[in-house]
């Protein structure tokens, strides 16, 4: 009688842990580059994670925006990365025009692509999306999985492995462990680069006189913590949501997608 579930072993050049809009991308990114690339989710790609709740908009740069304005709307906090955020703004709109071409159905006069503002928002920043998060991100899975990423469904990852067994490590990333939520199975990855994808400890609920307009959406922090415990390189923290930063570091749009377009800079170290 087997009493605990056999081990099975995966091995890829590229893990992605999460599968939301930042985790799909990064994916992407890195199947684009050549790599072999496994995508896992805690629950089913797609339909997890805060977005496929979006409510419907999607801030995103366009040609011909004045980078003034993003800075003065996202980046005039004096902590924030500003090279980094104008560095993104070319990087949002291609998303955004890889997400057309995907099937995204966004809010359009004639063939254009309408852009609303936000609150606190000086100028028209935020695309919509005609049928909200669900839509959005099921067109995002049917093009990740059409770029020949792989997909691993309901496997939590709950630890990532180091080279040298250490907590924190003297040494890097090798992959991660964790476990099928209805079969109990274990899984062991491993992988040349690791890129954890699993969103901030929480969205903000906004506070009397705050331009914050976010989720009341408290989430796990557990990927946080998994990367703290093990030593990881905690980067891009500066961007959107809330991590491990103070409220006024919200800076950049939300369902970071460009976030973890890093993913060619990771593969190729």
């Amino acid at each position: 009688m087997q009493i605990f579930p056999m081990l099975k072993e995966i091995e890829t050049d590229v893990l992605v842990i999460g599968g939301g809009i930042a985790g799909a991308f990064a994916a992407y990114r890195a199947r684009a580059s050549g790599a072999r690339v496994l995508l896992v989710d805690r629950s089913y790609f797609g339909r997890s994670g805060c977005s496929a709740l979006a409510s419907g908009v999607y801030p995103s740069y366009m040609p011909g925006d004045k980078v003034e304005d993003w800075i003065n709307g996202l980046g005039a906090g004096p902590l924030v990365n500003q090279a980094l955020l104008v560095k993104s703004l070319p990087v949002m709109y291609e998303h955004l025009m890889t997400m057309d071409r995907w099937g995204v159905k966004w809010l359009k006069e004639g063939k254009q692509i309408v852009r609303m503002g936000a609150p606190g928002r000086t100028f028209k920043n935020g695309v919509w999306m005609a049928e909200g998060g669900p839509q959005m991100m099921m067109a995002v899975r049917a093009g990740v999985l059409a770029s020949g990423v792989e997909v691993l469904n309901r496997v939590a990852v709950t630890q990532l492995l180091t080279s040298d067994g250490k907590m924190p490590t003297e040494g890097q990333m090798v992959g991660a462990i964790g476990f099928q939520v209805r079969t109990g199975e274990i899984y062991s990855i491993h992988a040349k680069a690791t890129i954890m994808c699993t969103g901030p400890y929480k969205f903000p609920y906004p506070w009397p006189g705050s331009t914050l307009g976010y989720m009341p959406v408290d989430l796990s922090g557990d990927g946080i913590a998994m990367m703290l415990q093990a030593g990881a390189q905690l980067s891009r923290l500066e961007l959107g949501g809330i991590n491990l930063n103070p409220d006024s570091l919200l800076c950049a749009p939300g369902l970071e997608s460009l976030m973890l377009s890093c993913a060619l800079r990771v593969w190729s170290l």
